[in-house]
């Protein structure tokens, strides 16, 4: 900084007084990646990093690092990290640095020259739960890669790559993972401490046993604060490609994975007392033209902390997923703009005691991608709870072969369906599926016509509409003293009458009369 008697005149003139300079990089242009510094007796200069430290920058190759991909650079590397000051940085050149332990980084910024020239290999005999271990709030990580040093993963020793633990306001960025036995990011906090206000920027992981992990705050609260863009989750081969566990506050955009065959995990897993969960923008799913991923593409569900809710998920598509998405617990899931193709064999499946979950705006396509009697774009199956499905189109075939289902929709009493496009399977009930408990304005369904009238009540019965659609009902015949819809007296003993969906109709009568039933 400037001293009292410092002074910079205009262009031309010299400086008098010495001027310390913090290190200053160059981002874009021809000198990218210069940095202007100066030594403690004020002479400035730029310089090329890698040539040497600045006042407030370490370069790891002035510790004695080698890069070369074999030398064991995990004392050099962990020297600089130690001599960096506090909020300081310390840059890796272009190179491959193997490490036999963790490095830790407490509230500094790590930067590579990019993620494909600077990489931190982990190495056969590497001891110990990460790779490098972000301790200190504020810590950043940049411009890299971590990598195990086998191209199998399960090969490598078992560790995370970048771990943040108890550490807030923490920034991995434009890092690429790869063969990593153990997670790829584990955002841990644990006892009372916290991992909040966490940014991951521009991530991609590839063929890794876990992608990325993030835990809320255990104990009292769960609140994670942590903000995901532009993540790339491929080829996910053990676990989750994304897990959130117990997570609140969690804002997602731009996101692309899909897990290999072989996983037993999810793309994406919301779990347990997760919260105010928002994701925009993604493909996530395998190739429709491989097998399809084993399990969910997405996964619902509660966990021993408690059960999701607030989540949402608004503009993408799952595919190939076995099956698309599943939904066990949860209230509040919001699903919209989502296309679910080529799922083996449901788009959606939702079960459980009582999730409450709404689609909205969704497309369901050649769905049933494994051949099968007792396929469907959608599945429920919950005991309780409410799911609504509201101006989604449904335009899977029919039939049993590829890429076709039984009926669009297998649901049961908890399910609404209103103004949505049927054009391909039957809308309801193929296969022996289930009806709905409310079914409006949908095209290729409503109006249904003609409904299998029910047998006539005992007189005085309160009869409740057995079907999903608002009826009208003619009722004549018999010797009738009074008619009733909804408990009200219609003052009428036979006529045309309105039965809405859930609606009941009463006759008192000494001798039974006909009904025919019309549904909308």
């Amino acid at each position: 900084m400037y001293g009292a008697i410092d002074k910079v005149s205009k262009t031309g003139d010299t400086m008098t007084g010495p001027l310390v300079l913090p290190a200053m990089q160059v981002t874009s242009g021809p000198a990218n990646g210069s940095l202007l510094t100066s030594d403690a007796s004020g002479n400035a200069s730029w310089q090329i990093p890698g040539a040497v430290s600045g006042l407030d920058w370490v370069n790891v190759k002035t510790y004695g690092a080698t890069g070369n991909g074999t030398t064991d650079d995990t004392a050099a590397l962990q020297a600089a990290l130690s001599a960096a000051p506090a909020g300081g940085t310390v840059y890796l050149p272009p190179g491959t640095y193997l490490v036999s332990s963790p490095l830790t980084v407490n509230g500094l910024t790590v930067y590579g020259a990019n993620a494909t020239s600077t990489a931190i290999r982990i190495a056969a005999g590497f001891s110990g739960s990460e790779a490098i271990n972000l301790t200190g709030n504020g810590s950043i990580v940049q411009g890299l890669t971590v990598t195990g040093i086998s191209t199998t993963y399960s090969s490598n020793p078992a560790c995370d790559a970048i771990r943040i633990t108890n550490a807030m306001r923490c920034t991995v960025r434009d890092v690429v993972v790869t063969y990593v036995n153990g997670w790829s990011v584990n955002v841990l906090p644990s006892g009372t401490g916290s991992c909040l206000w966490t940014i991951l920027d521009s991530i991609h992981t590839y063929q890794v046993n876990q992608g990325i992990h993030i835990l809320g705050v255990t104990g009292s609260g769960y609140n994670a604060g942590a903000y995901l863009v532009n993540c790339n989750v491929e080829q996910t081969a053990g676990g989750d490609g994304l897990l959130l566990e117990d997570a609140h506050d969690v804002l997602i955009s731009n996101l692309e994975g899909w897990n290999l065959s072989t996983s037993t995990g999810n793309t994406l897993h919301i779990k347990g007392a997760s919260a105010a969960v928002y994701l925009s923008g993604f493909s996530l799913g395998g190739l429709t033209s491989g097998t399809p991923q084993a399990h969910p593409v997405v996964l619902v569900e509660s966990g021993s902390n408690g059960t999701p809710t607030g989540v949402s998920l608004q503009g993408g598509i799952i595919e190939a997923g076995t099956p698309g998405l599943a939904v066990t617990a949860g209230t509040q899931i919001a699903c919209s703009g989502t296309q679910f193709f080529s799922n083996a064999n449901y788009g959606v499946q939702i079960s459980g005691s009582g999730p409450d979950v709404l689609f909205n705006g969704c497309a369901f396509s050649t769905n049933g991608y494994t051949a099968g009697a007792s396929n469907f774009d959608a599945v429920v199956s919950a005991t309780g709870g409410f799911v609504s499905f509201q101006h989604c189109d449904f335009i899977t075939p029919g039939g049993s072969s590829s890429g076709q289902v039984a009926s669009a929709v297998n649901a049961n009493s908890v399910t609404r369906v209103r103004d949505c496009h049927f054009a391909g399977a039957s809308a309801f009930g193929g296969g022996g599926g289930g009806y709905p408990k409310v079914a409006r304005g949908n095209a290729g369904y409503n109006p249904v016509g003609p409904l299998t009238p029910p047998s006539i009540p005992s007189s005085g019965t309160v009869f409740s509409s057995p079907f999903g659609v608002d009826a009208t009902v003619h009722v004549s015949g018999g010797t009738v003293s009074a008619i009733a819809i909804g408990g009200t007296a219609t003052g009428l003993t036979a006529g045309t009458f309105r039965v809405p969906v859930t609606q009941s109709i009463t006759l008192t009568y000494s001798a039974a009369p006909t009904w025919t039933w019309f549904g909308d």
